[in-house]
């Protein structure tokens, strides 16, 4: 199964997709090759932990810190 979650940030929208372990991509915007690139059975899940994990590093990278 693939996931995922939407972040707004200073450059635009952000996609995070994930696995069931990790996170796989990370799109932002409206990518010329997002639709060859992502998985085609994804399902929007905000609440899955690995990407509120990628959530709050973006929200740290964002505001300037340096997530490991």
């Amino acid at each position: 199964m693939y996931y995922s979650t939407n972040y707004k940030s200073p450059v635009g929208e952000i996609l995070l997709a994930s696995d069931e372990v990790n996170i796989i991509g990370l799109w932002i915007g409206e990518q010329k090759y997002i639709g060859n690139t992502m998985p085609k059975d994804i399902i929007e899940k905000d609440d899955f932990p690995i990407l509120q994990e990628g959530l709050t590093w973006l929200d740290d990278y964002f505001s300037g810190k340096k997530p490991k």
